[in-house]
């Protein structure tokens, strides 16, 4: 298996994952103290599904920023 994260040496998969991870902060940064419990499950929900994304670009990045894997929300 290559240990290679594609996310430090190619900057089209960099490019690809910011996006993403900037989608994922974006999520957080729209809930707040006044969000529901559904609101805040279906936030880490698509996190998760961000999270997916990231990982067909670069499944060692993904490794990375998910060391205990995938949650179910």
């Amino acid at each position: 298996m290559n240990s290679e994260i594609l996310y430090f040496t190619n900057r089209g998969v960099k490019r690809r994952i910011d996006e993403l991870q900037r989608e994922m902060a974006s999520i957080f940064a729209n809930t707040g103290r006044d969000s529901t419990n559904d609101e805040m499950r279906q936030a880490y929900r698509k996190e998760q599904e961000l999270m997916d994304k990231i990982k067909d670009f670069d499944p060692n990045y993904e490794k990375l920023i998910r060391p205990y894997g995938r949650k179910n929300y």
